[in-house]
């Protein structure tokens, strides 16, 4: 019978890695690291598994991997039993639980090198839920500059990372690629989130880059007013199939504030009734990619008819196309006013005044509808529900009104109406 067995390296640490025994022989078992670490409170020794309940909640994922190990490691022990009249070898063992756990089949951590590290984990992490799509290609796409800066810059190797890599990669990053100062940020956590999991790992002892550190930035952002989103809605782009389908999934952001990945997903059946006083009324229900936050708002109309007049679900097209599209519709649309941006290239902060159209982006329309919500007087609180912000600070960055709209706002309180008597 096949015996796998799950237990904790160090139980009497805060938190341990989880190891496989399995028994390839009488008296013989072969031990090997799942690669996973969990609560030691967390973890039940009877059940051999992550509790996944109350607070830890989180572990479902990690209890999902482990039946995903001892699947694999069973199916292995069968079929070299029943086909080939043997046991298990302890190396194929180990194979089949890296295999398991997205290390690519290697059996010692040595074999790995930092730059293949990080395509396992990718890899990894593709297979489990708390990941969405979008953040996994967020890895990509930071694994494909990290190739290209260790290529032709500084080679990345597990005991090179230190303060000269980061400085050289903060350089190649502003005056190289141009990026902005989150751009940079956002690279920075991925990195040091790959480096965390590989020193549980037991990959490496290096933790220079615990040090590494740079403070994120507002994100620059425009919002277009009621009427210029109005004007947006109603531009005839009967035969500019291209733009006409940018233009439906940026109002339907305009009135959820739906990030753009999330209009990716939104279809009918996310349709729902909502109870109020008075009787129903339509709503949206959906859980936000990012956050995994189940959010209800209630459906514009404008939103129902796009998403009915598409077959229940919006088109997909890539970020980058969106962006550039969006901002060709909204040019048409003749949204033109002058807008300030200030953005920081390189290290230094810039301004630029440039028409509206051309600040535009898929991210904008978020702000668009925090912005309008805001000015049509809904409560902060309410707005940050409808749109899933956590904090004020957060959601505050997504209301764009310019300096004379707060002197309106306050005017037109009752703090400012005079009684005359």
């Amino acid at each position: 019978m096949p015996d796998v067995k799950f237990y904790l390296q160090a139980p009497k640490d805060d938190s341990s890695l989880v190891m496989l025994s399995f028994q390839v022989a009488p008296n013989r078992r072969v031990r090997v690291s799942t690669g996973q670490r969990v609560s030691v409170r967390s973890w039940n020794k009877k059940k051999q598994r992550a509790r996944g309940s109350g607070q830890f909640d989180g572990n479902a994922s990690l209890n999902m991997l482990l039946d995903l190990v001892e699947s694999k490691v069973n199916e292995l022990d069968r079929h070299c039993r029943m086909v080939e009249g043997r046991a298990a070898k302890p190396d194929e063992v180990k194979k089949a639980v890296y295999e398991a756990t997205g290390r690519g089949g290697s059996i010692h951590s040595t074999d790995l090198s930092f730059m293949q590290f990080c395509e396992t984990e990718i890899e990894r992490r593709k297979r489990l839920p708390q990941y969405s799509p979008h953040r996994v290609r967020q890895y990509g796409v930071f694994l494909k500059h990290l190739n290209w800066f260790a290529g032709h810059y500084y080679p990345t190797t597990w005991n090179n990372i230190n303060e000269d890599w980061f400085n050289d990669f903060l350089d190649y990053s502003y005056n190289v690629q141009d990026h902005s100062v989150n751009t940079v940020v956002k690279h920075i956590k991925i990195l040091k989130t790959f480096l965390h999991q590989a020193v549980k790992a037991g990959y490496t002892s290096n933790t220079a880059f615990t040090s590494f550190s740079i403070k994120e930035e507002p994100p620059v952002l425009t919002y277009l007013t009621s009427e210029e989103l109005e004007a947006l809605y109603r531009l005839d782009l009967s035969d500019n199939y291209r733009l006409a389908r940018v233009r439906d999934r940026a109002i339907v952001s305009g009135f959820t504030a739906m990030r753009f990945s999330d209009v990716d997903r939104l279809t009918n059946a996310h349709f729902v009734k909502i109870p109020t006083r008075e009787g129903r009324i339509d709503g949206i229900r959906f859980m936000m990619s990012k956050t995994s936050d189940i959010v209800t708002i209630p459906l514009h109309p404008y939103v129902n008819e796009i998403i009915e007049r598409y077959g229940g679900r919006l088109p997909v097209i890539s970020n980058q196309k969106a962006n550039d599209y969006i901002k060709e519709a909204c040019r048409i649309a003749d949204i033109n006013s002058p807008v300030t941006l200030v953005r920081n290239r390189s290290g230094k902060k810039i301004d630029e005044v440039m028409p509206k159209w051309q600040a535009v982006t898929t991210h904008t329309f978020r702000a668009t509808a925090a912005t309008n919500l805001y000015r049509a007087g809904v409560p902060p609180k309410t707005i940050m529900k409808f749109g899933g912000w956590k904090t004020r600070e957060v959601f505050e960055r997504y209301i764009k009104l310019a300096d004379e709209e707060h002197a309106v706002i306050v005017a037109q309180s009752s703090y400012f109406k005079v009684k005359r008597g």
